[in-house]
């Protein structure tokens, strides 16, 4: 007979999950001879009897990436020697297996106990992290020992509302003004090292630490809540909950985090605006994160599109459709440019002219409270190669006028020639 030490160890993934599962003896232990695929209790023998503390280990909050262990005991208060197996398909899902030694197989003497160290590495964002070895027994009242480790897992960094803040409409009358938020699921305490706009157009306002008074809030928010929960699926996160869910599937509580405003000129040109933050955190100083900014200043402009097409005004785009390339198409808007006393007089107009011809000419007889109107005609040749013009990959046209407030504005046009 030999002495030595038991050591049961699984290691536990997620996604790419893998466990192994060693288990030795307690200081005295015996050969274990070959003992079938689950060990089978003696009932007219001596009994063992598997006794464990606790079988379920609740890590809390860890970050996706990193590792953690747990360790379980196992006594053997029984009389008889205590037979213990992990087989890989004893498992909560494919990608989790557990191994006792080199066979699968191990045994602890009456009075003894083994140790199981329980290790697992988090491989995906999901937010529940939940999963099980199983080690089967001979102890009849005891037969399988489910072993769980489980918790939630928790971001170091995150932007709300998303990485894209739209403001909507822009105007010139006052600056725009929005607001978001940096936060951690995961560090107490983080200071923002970088934020820098690419734009002139684009400045930082207040930035301003929250305090916990103002994260616990935030966390009862079902709003805030729910733009975590949109920004979690957006990064690869499972759905959110259904009301009424466990409370495991929640998201972590908020340690630490910002509020952000952001101001946007009253100089931005007519059209779509769309400008980048960049941010650095000594919570995540390894990585650039990258928010973007976008509205829509319409200004004195409005346009009303005829025959064949659709204006669209949120993003100053002439849809113009789906039509044979063989065949061509021609669309027509009308344009009213507004709050100006002078003449008004377009000064340029630059586009791609062998995909695009367009022609214009003033109206002399509109005479409408201060508006005055151009008709246009955009023509896409017949006969040209099919091409796609969608939103992706826009056909701009960038007109100058003399107008103070429309200097220089651009629009898109889209169409599918097939």
């Amino acid at each position: 007979m030999k002495t030595g030490s038991v050591i049961v160890t699984v290691i536990v993934t997620v996604v790419a999950l893998v466990g192994v599962v060693w288990i030795g003896r307690g200081q005295e232990t015996v050969d274990v001879k070959p003992v079938a695929e689950i060990p089978v209790g003696d009932e007219d023998g001596p009994q063992p009897k598997a006794v464990i503390d606790e079988t379920i280990h609740d890590f809390g909050v860890m970050e996706f990436g990193k590792k953690g262990s747990h360790v379980y005991t196992i006594r053997n208060e029984g009389e008889g020697v205590l037979n213990l197996l992990a087989r890989k398909g004893d498992t909560t899902c494919q990608c989790t297996f557990g191994e006792l030694g080199k066979d699968g197989r191990a045994a602890v003497q009456p009075g003894k106990s083994t140790t199981v160290n329980l290790k697992w590495e988090i491989k995906s964002p999901k937010t529940k992290f939940m999963h099980t070895a199983i080690v089967r027994t001979n102890d009849l009242e005891n037969k399988d020992i489910h072993l769980t480790v489980k918790g939630r897992i928790g971001r170091r960094f995150i932007v709300l509302p998303s990485l894209e803040w739209k403001c909507g409409k822009l105007t010139s009358e006052k600056p725009t003004k929005v607001v978001g938020t940096f936060l951690s699921e995961i560090v107490d305490d983080f200071k923002i090292l970088k934020l820098e706009s690419d734009s002139p157009y684009l400045t930082t306002g207040e930035v301003t630490k929250l305090t916990e008074a103002q994260l616990v809030e935030m966390q009862d928010d079902p709003e805030a809540e729910r733009s975590r929960e949109m920004v979690a699926i957006e990064t690869g996160r499972n759905s959110p909950p259904r009301p009424g869910e466990n409370d495991d599937l929640k998201q972590p509580p908020l340690k630490s985090g910002y509020r952000v405003q952001v101001i946007l000129s009253t100089e931005i040109p007519i059209g779509r605006f769309r400008g980048q933050l960049t941010v650095i955190t000594d919570a995540d100083p390894e990585n650039e994160y990258f928010i973007y900014v976008s509205g829509m200043r319409s200004g004195p402009i409005d346009v009303f599109a005829t025959s064949k097409s659709q204006w669209m005004s949120r993003s100053m785009s002439l849809r113009m459709g789906d039509f044979p390339a063989k065949d061509g198409r021609t669309s027509k808007a009308t344009f009213f440019f507004k709050n100006c006393k002078e003449e008004i007089k377009i000064l340029d107009a630059k586009y791609d002219s062998k995909n695009l011809k367009i022609t214009y000419e003033k109206d002399p007889e509109f005479k409408d409270g201060g508006r005055q109107r151009f008709r246009m005609t955009f023509e896409v040749p017949a006969g040209n190669l099919p091409m796609v013009r969608d939103t992706a990959n826009p056909l701009p046209i960038t007109f100058k006028t003399n107008h103070p407030d429309a200097a220089e504005f651009t629009i898109r046009v889209l169409f599918i020639s097939r």
